[in-house]
C-alpha cells in the first residue's frame, strides 16, 4: 500500500510553488465604491448614518448582537480549486488571453489568503472599530458610567477579532466600560452557534430543498447570458466543450466536489470576487471580469440560499429560523435580570455570525422582514459584513422604555410606539413572553441544549 501524503504537505508545497510566481499583470488602484455592486453577505458593511437618541432619555442598559466584519476565505477550497481548473485548461491549450490573465489573479489570490483563511481582513477590523466608535457617541452618559457590560464571542478568530476591535474602538474615545469577556467552546455554543447544534435545523439544511429554486434561475435568458458571456472571454470553446464531454470534476482538498459543471465555475469565480472586495491591500487580485449589473443577476443565487437557510423560508415553516430562539431568551433574561436587580450586568454584547443574526431578526420580525417573499429578499441590503442588532434600555421619568436599532437605525416592531420607534418596555417584554411561549420556552427553562432537540 502507498503511503499517503499529508494534505497540510500538500497544500504547503501547493503554496511554495504560488509564492514563486510573480505578479506581472496589470491591476489598477483604483476601487469603486461598494454601493452599486450586490455582493450578498459578502458586501462590506455600508454605514449610512446614526440619529441620535431622543432627548430626555436616559440609557440604563444595552443589548448588542454582530455578525463578525470582512473576511478572507474561510478555508482554501474555492480558490484553490479554481486555480485547479485553471491549471487544466492551461495545460489542455484552453485559455484565452483574459484567462491567463484570471490565472494569475486566482494565484495571487492564493498566495495573499496563505495563513489567512477566516481571518478579518483590515476592512473588517476597521468596521468593528468604527462600530463601536458610534455606539460611545450614541450612549455617551451610559459608557461614561464605566458599565458592567457581558462581552461574549464564539470560539472563531474573526468574532473575537470583531469583539476586541470593537472594545478598541469605544477605548479610542475616552471610554473604558467593564467588558467581562466570555468565549464559548467550539463543541458547547447553544446561544450563538446554535446552527450547529439543532438536529432538525441541520438535517433541513442537509436536504438543499430549495435546490429547484437555484436550477430554475439558472435557466433564465440574464443569469446565461452572463454566464456564457464570462466563460467564453476566459475559456477557448475547445475547452469548454473538453468539459463536458469528460465530465471533469475538480474537488477540494477534503475531496469535496466543488466544481462539476458550468453554473459551478462561475458561482467560485463571482465568490473569489466578492471576496476581493473584502481584502484591503496594496495590490488586491483583480477579478473584476463582472460588472456591477452581473452582480446583481449572480448574487440572486446567494439570495435564494440565504431565504430558505436563515431566512423566512417556506411558507408556514419555521425550520429555518427557529434555532435563533435560544439567543433570543438568553438576551431577554439577562436584560430581565438587570431590570428586576437580580444583575449588575449593564449590558450583554455579542459577537458571531450571519446565522446568528438573521434568525433573530426573522423572529422579531424587525420591520416586517419575516413576512417578506422570495421575490423581496435581497441579501445585499439584509445581512452584510457586520450585521448589528442592538437593544436600547431606556428611561423616562421613571418609566422604561426600549428602542432596537438594525444596522444603527432605529426599525419597528409589531407593537404601538411612541416615537422614533420607542416602545415601552411592558409592551416589549409581553411581545418577548409571547414569541418564546409560542415555543414552549417558560422562564425557567434554562438548558438551551435541551431547548435545541426539541424544537
Amino acid at each position: 500500500m502507498k503511503p499517503k501524503l499529508n494534505r497540510s504537505i500538500v497544500f504547503f508545497i501547493f503554496i511554495s510553488f504560488l509564492f514563486g510566481c510573480g505578479h506581472s499583470t496589470n491591476v489598477s488602484d483604483e476601487i469603486d465604491t461598494y454601493d452599486e455592486w450586490e455582493l450578498g453577505k459578502h458586501q462590506p458593511y455600508d454605514f449610512k448614518s446614526v440619529k441620535a437618541l431622543p432627548e430626555g432619555y436616559a440609557v440604563d442598559y444595552v443589548g448588542y448582537l454582530s455578525r463578525h466584519g470582512s473576511r478572507y476565505m474561510l478555508e482554501p477550497k474555492e480558490d484553490v480549486v479554481l486555480y485547479n481548473l485553471f491549471e487544466n485548461a492551461k495545460l489542455n491549450d484552453g485559455l484565452k488571453k483574459q484567462g491567463k490573465h484570471i490565472f494569475e489573479e486566482i494565484k495571487l489570490l492564493v498566495k495573499y489568503q496563505h495563513n489567512k483563511y477566516g481571518d478579518l481582513s483590515e476592512i473588517g477590523k476597521k468596521e468593528h472599530k468604527v462600530l463601536g466608535q458610534r455606539m460611545g457617541k450614541l450612549c455617551e452618559d451610559y459608557f461614561n458610567n464605566e458599565p458592567k457590560i457581558k462581552s461574549t464571542s464564539t470560539f472563531k478568530s474573526r468574532t473575537q477579532d470583531s469583539r476586541t476591535t470593537f472594545h478598541k474602538g469605544l477605548q479610542s474615545k475616552g471610554y473604558h466600560p467593564k467588558f467581562v469577556n466570555i468565549t464559548y467552546d467550539e463543541f458547547n455554543d447553544p446561544i450563538l452557534r446554535a446552527f450547529k447544534i439543532c438536529p432538525n435545523y441541520n438535517q433541513y439544511i442537509d436536504s438543499l430543498s430549495w435546490l429547484n429554486h437555484i436550477q430554475e434561475y439558472q435557466k433564465t435568458t440574464a443569469y446565461i447570458e452572463v454566464r456564457n458571456r464570462i466563460l467564453n472571454s476566459l475559456f477557448k470553446k475547445s475547452y469548454l466543450q473538453y468539459l463536458d464531454e469528460k465530465q471533469k470534476r475538480f474537488y477540494d482538498n477534503e475531496h469535496n466536489l466543488i466544481i462539476a459543471n458550468k453554473d459551478d465555475i462561475i458561482y467560485n469565480l463571482f465568490k473569489c470576487f466578492k471576496i476581493t472586495r473584502n481584502l484591503q491591500l496594496e495590490s488586491h487580485p483583480n477579478l473584476e471580469i463582472f460588472s456591477a449589473e452581473d452582480s446583481k443577476i449572480l448574487t440572486r443565487i446567494d439570495d435564494i440560499h440565504s431565504f430558505f437557510e436563515k431566512g423566512p423560508g417556506y411558507e408556514g415553516r419555521d425550520i429555518s429560523y427557529k434555532h435563533g430562539i435560544t439567543f433570543l431568551k438568553y438576551l431577554h433574561t439577562n436584560m430581565n435580570d438587570f431590570v428586576n436587580g437580580k444583575s449588575d450586568y449593564a449590558g450583554n454584547f455579542n459577537f458571531a455570525h450571519t446565522n446568528t443574526v438573521l434568525p433573530v431578526l426573522v423572529l422579531l420580525n424587525l420591520d416586517k422582514i419575516g413576512e417578506r417573499s422570495l421575490e423581496e429578499w435581497n441579501e445585499t441590503e439584509i445581512s452584510t459584513m457586520a450585521t448589528n442588532i442592538s437593544w436600547i434600555l431606556l428611561n423616562k421619568g421613571g418609566e422604561r422604555y426600549i428602542q432596537i436599532r438594525w444596522n444603527e437605525q432605529s426599525v419597528s416592531l409589531p407593537l404601538e410606539d411612541q416615537n422614533d420607534h420607542i416602545y415601552k418596555y411592558d409592551d416589549y417584554n409581553n411581545y418577548m413572553e409571547s414569541i418564546l411561549t409560542s415555543y414552549g420556552l417558560n422562564v425557567h427553562r434554562g438548558n438551551y441544549n435541551d431547548i435545541l432537540f426539541s424544537i
